[in-house]
């Protein structure tokens, strides 16, 4: 029920992590879908407690359609979020960690390891496949899970963002707009317009999320967008309609132009 609150549950293993995404219906729980993944070499090594913030982040951006527009319950071990605001500013990773959270609106639900049964079976066994059941939506039907198919190249811009200084602010009005209602209409037709999804500043379309650009980065995109391989066709309305599908600033048509 699209109306419902979402809850979502995550663990994490010296091997893996898995979340599930559920319905409170009284005393039961509506699973609507569960997924795990492993770590890669690296991301093993890390300490429990950073194991357990990327189990929430991974999840929280697996099903974020479900979850960026209202509240939700994260049923979590507490400890590892009280490490991350501890330790968010000593690594750029924490850090983006950190803002991708906060860009999220949820009540945090301590959960024992003895007691996180359905992700704690998932995370030690993570090669099995995703499972549905009764699914809310065909989550193929949200064009955002399928925005970005470059992820260095998503990565750069989230981190292009956070080091711009009019992102920034825009992200600190955005972060205040998801906890108060707007003062006026300029600040409700910024919410309106925009969404902050992912610790990035995004522009609502009908259709779709557009990722927003920042001014360093503009030209490298719309070269590679021309010239390299996402390239499929030379001319300046091709290049325009290409970038325009998954990415957006107000001077787009003329840098095109230019």
């Amino acid at each position: 029920d699209p109306a419902k609150q979402f809850c979502l549950q995550t663990d994490a293993s010296s091997i893996g992590m898995a979340a599930v995404l559920f319905q409170e219906e009284g005393e039961r729980r509506r699973i609507i879908a569960y997924a795990s993944a492993k770590f890669t070499m690296a991301e093993r090594r890390y300490h429990i407690n950073e194991q357990e913030v990327l189990a929430a982040v991974w999840a929280i951006r697996k099903y974020r359609m479900f979850l960026q527009d209202g509240p939700f319950k994260l049923f979590t071990d507490n400890r590892s979020l009280q490490w991350l605001r501890r330790y968010q500013d000593e690594r750029a990773k924490l850090t983006r960690w950190a803002l991708m959270l906060q860009s999220y609106q949820f009540e945090v639900i301590h959960v024992p390891g003895s007691r996180n049964e359905l992700p704690d079976y998932l995370s030690r066994n993570p090669e099995q496949d995703e499972g549905e059941n009764q699914p809310i939506d065909d989550l193929s039907q949200y064009p955002i899970l399928n925005v970005i198919h470059d992820q260095s190249l998503y990565e750069e811009i989230s981190d292009a963002q956070r080091e711009d200084a009019a992102c920034q602010y825009d992200m600190a009005r955005l972060q205040r707009l998801v906890r108060e209602e707007p003062a006026d209409a300029e600040e409700q037709r910024i919410k309106d317009e925009y969404a902050l999804v992912d610790g990035c500043i995004w522009q609502r379309t009908p259709e779709t999320l557009l990722l927003y650009v920042p001014r360093a980065l503009r030209r490298r995109l719309l070269q590679e967008y021309h010239d390299g391989p996402h390239a499929a066709h030379p001319g300046r309305e091709e290049t325009q309609r290409a970038v325009q599908q998954r990415y957006w600033w107000s001077t787009l048509r003329r840098d095109v132009i230019e």
